[in-house]
């Protein structure tokens, strides 16, 4: 299709989508389920669930992203949501996104290839999805609890560190003038590289189905991104979620606490609370 188009180039587009259109997109008929080549026989069959709109080369890289960092259990468990995945050009604000009343998870051209993008976005679905999931494991309505706690899942997945824009939005307590203020560019690459550590135990590779649960779980209330404060009036998610939450306390606006000993692999943050083990939800105060 040229650029500059004329009408009746327009009309036969219109009358005939695949006439002009890059192949295997927007063509006639269902999107083309390609697995072969990519991981195990069960692998196949669970991926063979989800469709996946792009290019051939942009589709592989997705599904090997998918079967690294998810089970099985959890991409069936995507496919019988109906949840599709699409590529295409975005806006530079976003990478991806997830549109929960369409079943549909998007990711721009430059982002398709990133373990971290895909992952995201498919954790936000998962969430949202899957009825097996629990308290702080499964979705939440407040914006800032539901990106601090994808994010925290996603580092949990994935092998290098998310350098998510949420980031810049996590709360550091400065010392000098003895306040919360966002972080610098230097400490926001830094927390997320120390959150990673945190939630993949220290070791840098992903967890996957329980594993990744379970660190989400013990570590979310002492990692950075606990303090995430997005569409919140300032408000940090674990102060949010501790409104929400059995077993979640709320961090002091005053200079918090400093712990004496830190944990092995634990993210350094001057403040010493209690892990979500076991959090349930129970009615806003």
């Amino acid at each position: 299709m040229p650029a500059k188009v004329k009408p009746e180039q327009a009309a036969a587009w219109w009358i005939d989508p695949g006439s002009c259109d890059i192949e295997d997109i927007d063509v006639p008929g269902k999107p083309k389920r390609n697995t072969n080549g990519l991981g195990t026989n069960a692998q196949r069959a669970a991926l063979a669930k989800i469709p996946v709109t792009a290019t051939v080369g942009e589709e592989a890289k997705v599904r090997r992203n998918l079967i690294k960092a998810f089970t099985n259990e959890e991409l069936i468990t995507l496919g019988r949501a109906g949840t599709k995945i699409h590529v295409y050009p975005r806006t530079h604000k976003a990478a991806g996104t997830y549109e929960a009343a369409q079943n549909r998870i998007a990711v721009d051209h430059d982002n398709a290839f990133a373990q971290t993008t895909v992952t995201h976005e498919v954790v936000h679905a998962l969430r949202d999805k899957d009825m097996s999931r629990r308290g702080i494991l499964a979705k939440s309505n407040i914006p800032g609890i539901e990106e601090s706690l994808t994010v925290a899942e996603q580092q949990a997945r994935t092998d290098t560190p998310g350098l998510s824009g949420c980031y810049w939005n996590c709360l550091v307590f400065d010392q000098k003038s003895k306040r919360w203020r966002r972080p610098t560019d230097r400490e926001a690459m830094k927390m997320a590289e120390e959150d990673h550590k945190l939630f993949t135990g220290g070791k840098g590779k992903g967890l996957t189905g329980e594993a990744a649960l379970r660190s989400v779980e013990r570590n979310w209330s002492k990692s950075h991104i606990a303090r995430l404060s997005y569409k919140s009036n300032g408000k940090m998610a674990i102060n949010q979620a501790s409104e929400v939450y059995m077993g979640i306390e709320p961090l002091s606006k005053a200079q918090p606490r400093t712990s004496r000993k830190k944990a092995a692999g634990a993210a350094s943050v001057p403040v010493s609370r209690p892990t979500a083990v076991a959090a349930e939800k129970r009615t806003p105060r």
